[in-house]
């Protein structure tokens, strides 16, 4: 017995449909991968200058000699999170470095990566730490962003030792520094980024404050 001819026209009509579904969905895809492509190298460049404008605010008023802030190329870093080379910056007076600003990353933090710059002084204290990308939760773990709140400036001027390294850590956890309420996670995985990088200071020394050529950082 022969179908109905109702029920092929359904069927044609059903594959249409899907197929018009699907070459529309294609389209979007095909529009947004577009988009990222030509827009991704310009999104690329803001954070590049957004992240070069935080190691000017951590250098301050140390680099207001022609070239004294330098760039330094370095290999990947376990203790940084690095897997690839990267770039840390001097700030260097009188052919001595008085700076150094190296980036670091939390791999751990609530929403994924965090990452930071932390300056560190050629004692080995720290200078300033800044958060230059995240995807923490905002009105919580976005709070480690200086323009959210000061929470990040607790930092300033402690080294390996002060505090030991036992207490690096959130005062929740029997460390010495301040957690964010409701976002425990967020600053303690970066605190444990920026003792990371101390360390890294301290096996690296003579590497890091050993002035790289004067080529200025623009």
């Amino acid at each position: 017995m022969a179908r109905p001819a109702t029920t092929e026209s359904a069927r044609w009509s059903l594959l249409r449909a899907g197929l018009s579904v699907g070459g529309c969905a294609l389209g979007v895809l095909g529009l947004v991968l577009a988009t990222m492509y030509w827009t991704e190298p310009r999104m690329s460049k803001n954070r590049e200058w957004d992240r070069l404008a935080q190691v000017r605010e951590i250098a301050g008023s140390r680099i207001a000699q022609p070239d004294a802030l330098r760039s330094l190329r370095l290999p990947p870093a376990g203790e940084l999170h690095q897997n690839s080379p990267f770039n840390a910056y001097q700030v260097v007076v009188d052919d001595r470095v008085e700076t150094v600003i190296v980036p670091a990353v939390a791999p751990d933090g609530y929403s994924g990566r965090i990452e930071l710059l932390v300056g560190i002084d050629v004692l080995g204290a720290i200078v300033a730490v800044r958060v230059t990308r995240h995807h923490e939760t905002p009105g919580l773990g976005d709070r480690i962003d200086r323009a959210r709140s000061a929470w990040i400036t607790q930092f300033d001027g402690h080294s390996l030792g002060s505090p030991p390294e036992g207490r690096w850590n959130v005062r929740k956890d029997g460390g010495d520094f301040d957690q964010i309420t409701g976002a425990t996670l967020t600053p303690r995985a970066v605190i444990h980024a920026v003792a990371g990088a101390l360390k890294y200071f301290e096996r690296h020394r003579v590497l890091l404050l050993t002035p790289a050529p004067q080529d200025a950082v623009k």
